[in-house]
């Protein structure tokens, strides 16, 4: 009996760590007055991640828009942190400017800049709960426009789609997976 029931508890926590995942997350861009820069966050809506996994970053694209005549950096790193997956990585994982276009037809007031994760090494977030909000990177926006909300994230039927004037066929609409 022992036996039967050591298997079934077995069983049950095998089937529940297979479910646990992440189903929902958003972005977030937020203007900091203390550093003057733009932070960037990734919420969790909904599910969890515990095991390495589901802990690990895999493809991510968080498009940036900032008004015409601006530039944009990536000034600091936060999550995820490369090899954490025993939650000791120290080092937080690259996320780089993968595409910008300038000024398309379709929307000339705009600036689009495609930031993308680096894959290499493998990298994990700590443990994701939801309702968590966790701080990816931060960004320098030369020059800061008077009006904060003019930085702001790409939103699909919205903003113009791949095959737009200008756009060149880049798909810039906002993407995570885990």
């Amino acid at each position: 009996m022992k036996k039967i029931s050591l298997t079934v508890i077995t069983l049950l926590s095998f089937k529940f760590a297979l479910l646990s995942q992440v189903t929902s997350v958003n972005y977030l861009i937020k203007y900091n007055d203390t550093t003057s820069k733009y932070d960037c966050y990734l919420l969790i809506n909904s599910g969890y991640a515990t095991t390495v996994a589901k802990r690990t970053q895999f493809n991510a694209q968080y498009t940036i828009l900032t008004p015409s005549g601006t530039d944009l950096n990536i000034s600091e790193r936060f999550m995820p942190l490369q090899n954490n997956n025993t939650y000791n990585g120290t080092i937080p994982m690259e996320w780089n400017i993968g595409s910008i276009i300038r000024s398309p037809q379709s929307q000339p007031q705009n600036n689009f800049f495609s930031i993308i994760v680096s894959l290499s090494p493998t990298s994990q977030y700590n443990n994701l709960y939801s309702g968590d909000t966790i701080k990816l990177f931060s960004l320098i926006v030369n020059p800061l426009p008077q009006c904060k909300q003019e930085v702001r994230l790409f939103q699909t039927g919205v903003d113009p789609n791949s095959s737009a004037a200008g756009m060149g066929g880049a798909d810039l609409s906002n993407g995570f997976h885990f």
